[in-house]
């Protein structure tokens, strides 16, 4: 191979043979057509540009017959050929045998960083092999290109001109392979050349055909497989380390209710249903899950690469509070046929989404029933007014002269003495002690039906 440097000796000649063309051999009889350079790293306009000013320079330069673009295109065009992907020398020969040439100029134009790489070769028609290979990397901007160009040429037209032809009689050599050593960190990872495997990474020495294209495949378990292809040129030897990535965790979160926010490692991830939300794999993960009258969940969750988790969280919801108070206090509070305290009672835990059932009852007062819708987390606050139960009253009739202060009052009707009566009425006030309840009668029972009776009520039942 000729390795090319900005300022060397054959680009000194090529400008010398540049400017007088007439030192150029008569006889020679070379010709040649340029591929269009395969742009790897900058764009397919760019590359033809600078294949156009690479072929100009091997006009100017003269003593090699090369076949403009146009007239490619033409011959091409005729016989039904497409240009697009051809970079192998194979499609190097074919067009080649189409335009009638000698040999062919194939190569590319990559870029690294900042660091352009140009490889050219040439391919001999006649045996398909490679005849010459020249490379140059050059450091700059992309129009510093343009200049390179003519250096490239000359150096072309020397090496072509300096070439003996090989005795006709002599079989072409075949190609020297190419071999490669790929290596991956971690290693162990399953080699695939040309879609056949060839062992696990790392591997050294493997060969190659020359002259050609080839795909290489990686694969490991819990790591992204890795794809790459490159052309390995006859005798050369490549060095491939690859690092690999690891395959992300994925997490499904549900809860029920939904609609619940989702916070992944102190990130807002969305609402549940959530689907599929990607995690780094290898570590430890917060996941936490807050939704409005229900208690927060927070737990961790560690992800291995590449596995996919799911977390089915069935929300409590937080207590409901409740304060009740009454005028007068001092009732007793029955919750849901529960017995309790008097009032003012404090409850700081009731069941929340629960439709309750209150009642309260004090004696001399109308019992009070009631019921209220508890929410999750919020206070509830009852402030109940008691009714005094009304004072019962009757009537009886009574003799015209008064009766003797000795005599206690009967509670009965007496019949009127001869020659006439007088009616007596008389107001008996009884002091209840027993009250009828406000909405089921006398504390749950069906009041007597004898007429009011003095006495004390009966007693409260047991809830």
């Amino acid at each position: 191979m000729l390795r090319l440097y900005r300022a060397s000796l054959f680009s000194v000649i090529a400008i010398l043979w540049l400017l007088t063309p007439a030192s150029i051999p008569a006889q020679q009889t070379e010709s040649l057509a340029i591929l269009d350079l395969e742009g790897r790293g900058i764009s397919t306009i760019e590359a033809a540009s600078l294949t156009d000013r690479l072929r100009t320079a091997l006009v100017r330069i003269g003593g090699i017959t090369v076949v403009e673009r146009g007239q490619m295109e033409q011959i091409l065009g005729e016989q039904d050929f497409q240009l697009t992907g051809c970079t192998s020398n194979e499609c190097a020969v074919e067009v080649g045998q189409l335009l009638g040439v000698t040999s062919m100029v194939a190569g590319s134009i990559g870029k690294v960083g900042s660091t352009f790489s140009i490889d050219i070769r040439t391919v001999d028609v006649q045996s398909g092999r490679i005849t010459h290979s020249l490379w140059r990397d050059y450091r700059g901007e992309i129009d510093g290109l343009l200049g390179i160009m003519p250096e490239i040429a000359g150096e072309l037209v020397i090496a072509i001109a300096a070439a003996e032809p090989p005795p006709e009689s002599r079989a072409p050599e075949a190609p020297t392979p190419a071999s490669i050593a790929i290596i991956t960190q971690p290693p162990g990872a399953a080699v695939a050349l040309d879609s056949l495997e060839v062992g696990m990474t790392p591997l050294d020495g493997v060969e190659l055909e020359p002259d050609r294209s080839h795909a290489i495949s990686l694969s490991l378990d819990g790591y992204q497989p890795a794809d790459t292809t490159f052309f390995a040129e006859a005798g050369r030897y490549y060095k491939l380390s690859i690092p690999l990535m690891r395959l992300p965790s994925r997490l499904t979160v549900t809860s029920d209710p939904p609609g619940a926010a989702v916070t992944l490692d102190g990130q807002d991830a969305g609402t549940t249903p959530l689907d599929s939300a990607e995690l780094e794999p290898d570590r430890s993960h917060a996941v936490v899950i807050n939704l409005d009258g229900y208690q927060p969940v927070d737990t961790t969750l560690f992800t291995d690469a590449g596995q996919s988790y799911e977390l089915s969280i069935p929300l409590v919801g937080l207590a409901s509070r409740l304060t009740i108070t009454s005028i007068p206090s001092g009732a007793m509070v029955f919750l849901d046929n529960r017995r309790l305290r008097a009032t003012p009672l404090s409850l700081p835990e009731v069941a929340p989404d629960t439709q309750h059932r209150i009642s309260l009852w004090l004696n001399g007062y109308q019992r009070i029933d009631t019921t209220f819708f508890a929410i999750a987390g919020e206070h509830h606050r009852l402030d109940i007014a008691l009714q005094p139960v009304a004072v019962a009253a009757t009537a009886v009739t009574r003799p015209e002269a008064p009766l003797p202060e000795t005599q206690q009052p009967q509670l009965a009707v007496k019949p009127a003495k001869a020659g006439g009566g007088r009616t007596l009425v008389v107001l008996a006030l009884l002091a209840a002690t027993g009250y009828y309840g406000y909405t089921q009668g006398w504390f749950g029972e069906k009041p007597p039906d004898e007429g009011l009776r003095v006495g004390n009520p009966p007693s409260v039942p047991s809830q």
